[in-house]
């Protein structure tokens, strides 16, 4: 009986021994697989970025015509002189005559974060038709029209117009453009 009860307190006294020396190693293990985890989940979002990365540089490839449209749409700084040239030369396709520019001014966008907007006045006069043809050419850019006009493919929006009418029916229309155009 006592062999018995010796065995149970060594066999008892072992267990103890053995789960207090392997705990230390067993949390150390439980801490290391948890590591592990959180490099996998590290891993998982890092393919996961690059395959977003890698799908939007193939959009950009397939769309790099467009993009370059933009890119021109959009030119860095303002240019003021060669624009107005531009609008000048439309003068010949329009049918209206470019009377003056006015005062221009060119702010930090409020509503495009990066871009900076510039402002400015045309007095054109010619028919209301011409007019049409002036501004929808204005908007919409020569080259999408077959007109060549360079410096002139950028994003322009005619924001408010003014007709001035006179009694004399044989004096053009006046037109008084807003204009605002956008650059980096």
């Amino acid at each position: 009986m006592l062999r018995v009860i010796i065995t149970i307190a060594l066999l008892l006294s072992s267990i103890a021994i053995f789960f207090f020396l392997s705990l230390p190693h067993y949390e150390a293990l439980q801490l290391k697989m948890a590591e592990l985890e959180t490099e996998k989940e590290e891993f998982r979002i890092r393919e996961d970025y690059i395959n977003k990365i890698t799908d939007v540089y193939e959009i950009i490839r397939e769309n790099e015509e467009e993009i370059d449209k933009l890119s021109n749409a959009l030119p860095d700084g303002h240019y003021i002189p060669s624009l107005f040239l531009a609008i000048k030369d439309m003068e010949r396709y329009s049918g209206v005559a470019v009377e003056r520019f006015g005062s221009f001014s060119t702010r930090d966008s409020r509503d495009l974060q990066g871009l900076k907007e510039t402002d400015f006045t045309i007095e054109v006069s010619g028919t209301y038709f011409n007019l049409r043809h002036f501004i929808y050419h204005l908007e919409n850019n020569m080259e999408r029209s077959g007109y060549s006009i360079e410096n002139l493919s950028r994003i322009i929006e005619v924001e408010n117009m003014t007709i001035n009418y006179f009694e004399d029916r044989r004096r053009p229309l006046t037109f008084n453009l807003s204009v605002k155009t956008y650059s980096y």
